[in-house]
């Protein structure tokens, strides 16, 4: 017998749920597989880097240790709660997006 398709959706995940996030900000640091920024809005937050996360630094695929301090970044973490990727926000493309 098959369940209905509503009673299959109450029992899926609650990850499958959640949207993505993005955070736009400053890095504080990066290093062991760690990075720590400060937000737009002055939050402070923890990233823990995994290896399948996608590190972009000026439209290169870059390493946790090539971002530097000081450097913008924006983070996209996934429905699980898992860094998607990282990278870094040319400033000149910024500009001319906001155009």
């Amino acid at each position: 017998m098959l369940a209905p398709l509503n009673s299959m959706a109450a029992t899926a995940s609650p990850a499958l749920d959640k949207d993505p996030k993005m955070y736009e900000g400053t890095v504080v640091s990066a290093k062991s597989g760690t990075l720590d920024m400060t937000d737009n809005a002055g939050k402070s937050h923890s990233f823990k880097i995994g290896n399948e996360a996608k590190i972009t630094v000026n439209g290169k695929p870059g390493k946790l240790s090539d971002l530097q301090l000081s450097m913008k970044v924006r983070v996209i973490v996934d429905a699980a709660d898992q860094v998607a990727s990282v990278s870094t926000i040319d400033m000149v493309k910024r500009v001319a997006d906001n155009r």
